[in-house]
């Protein structure tokens, strides 16, 4: 099987953190693939939000796959590939539609089976929750500062 490894992390230091670092993320995604005796021919990296899919290395995957040279795509994590439900939607659909399988390392997704596709799905809406739910917590404590007069942050000035 020809494998497409895709890593991403949200910042640079993520990228350094032993746990969420690219690296450890490709190293297990080798890992797998040397379990399972598949050829590793791409591995991208991106630092950037999982947000939506204006993602260099993310664009790739998806030429990859599109171009019929992979025949499975192995990522650490869910949330790794997208945090945005609709894009892991498209995704998904995108690898059926060329016979790719899909390989999540920590949840141990299977999209070769019904039941596999439909929880990944269900994961791909808890994915986008976290980012909904972080960007509320962001917005909620800006404007507790700005109501208390404090600094915001950004080009608003030294008050709320």
């Amino acid at each position: 099987m020809q494998a497409f490894v895709y890593c991403r992390v949200s910042s640079e230091e993520q990228a350094r953190d032993d746990h969420y670092s690219l690296g450890n993320q490709e190293q297990r995604a080798r890992d797998r693939a040397r379990q399972k005796d598949w050829r590793i021919v791409e591995v991208r990296k991106d630092v950037a939000s999982g947000k939506d899919d204006k993602r260099e290395g993310y664009q790739d995957l998806l030429a990859a796959v599109k171009s019929g040279r992979i025949d499975c795509v192995i990522v650490y994590r869910l949330d790794r590939l997208s945090r945005n439900v609709r894009d892991v939607y498209d995704f998904l659909q995108l690898i059926d539609e060329h016979d790719v399988a899909f390989v999540s390392l920590q949840e141990n997704f299977d999209t070769s089976t019904a039941m596999g596709k439909a929880m990944l799905g269900v994961a791909a809406v808890f994915a986008q929750l976290t980012r909904e739910m972080i960007a509320e917590n962001v917005r909620d404590g800006l404007m507790r500062r700005a109501m208390a007069g404090l600094y915001r942050g950004g080009t608003n000035g030294p008050l709320g």
